[in-house]
């Protein structure tokens, strides 16, 4: 991070909005792949399509970047897992009030 220090509040946005908008899009994929499932079981595979793709987020992220640009790469991994931690807490949470209400 200390390499790109100068870039690291324009860098920090990009990786926000690719990576949110990567985990979101995968999500939303998990979730139309499960229709027909049972609630119980349908989001699962929502967080699964998320965190299973995390080696096709490893590859766009390093697309992104040219060859001398790793420290951008290992901040766009970084930005990444803070992002999907941040998504995917609160999706469980919501799932598990969701069906405890169910109960």
């Amino acid at each position: 991070m200390w390499a790109v220090r100068d870039q690291a509040l324009t860098l920090a946005g990009d990786v926000v909005l690719a990576a949110a908008s990567f985990i979101l899009g995968a999500m939303l994929l998990g979730h139309v792949l499960g229709y027909g499932m049972k609630p119980e079981e349908r989001p699962v595979l929502v967080i699964e399509s998320s965190v299973r793709n995390i080696g096709v987020a490893l590859i766009v992220g390093r697309s992104i970047f040219d060859d001398l640009s790793f420290a951008k790469f290992v901040a766009f991994l970084t930005g990444y897992f803070i992002v999907e931690v941040a998504v995917i807490i609160p999706y469980t949470q919501f799932v598990r009030a969701r069906l405890a209400g169910r109960s």
